[in-house]
């Protein structure tokens, strides 16, 4: 186990090493002592959740396989709403769906496709375009 420590002697962060590599859970502390980062690790690879804090609030939290980002990714306003969600295949970004900070979802975007398409939820900009299928 890795730890580190603020000048006032307060935890900084926390790495667990089995065999040498990072294993398990490993933690990130403000110097307030509030959490302010979180991740799994299996052998050596980030393999799990990521999640950052800010404030006290959870503001990101990454879904990671093998060393790579897989699965969603969310974000958060400070007010603790969704702001994101980023989904990955294998590394690559496959959707991202935004939200506004009232909860109404403002765009989604599928940047995989042929022709990135985005698709705002604005209703200003689409009644002045092709209707959505």
């Amino acid at each position: 186990m890795d730890i580190g420590y603020y000048h006032t002697g307060s935890i900084s962060y926390k790495i667990p090493y089995v065999n040498g590599k990072r294993h398990g859970m490993s933690g990130g502390w403000a110097w307030n002592g509030n959490k302010s980062r979180q991740r799994m690790w299996r052998d050596g690879k980030q393999h799990g959740a990521d999640t950052i804090w800010a404030l006290g609030k959870k503001e990101r939290e990454e879904m990671w396989l093998n060393n790579s980002r897989h699965g969603v990714t969310t974000y958060w306003y400070i007010s603790g709403k969704k702001q994101k969600e980023v989904y990955y295949l294998h590394h690559q970004i496959h959707t991202i769906i935004e939200w506004a900070e009232k909860g109404n979802v403002t765009s989604t975007y599928f940047p995989t496709l042929p022709n990135p398409t985005i698709m705002s939820m604005n209703p200003s900009y689409i009644s002045s375009k092709k209707p959505i299928k």
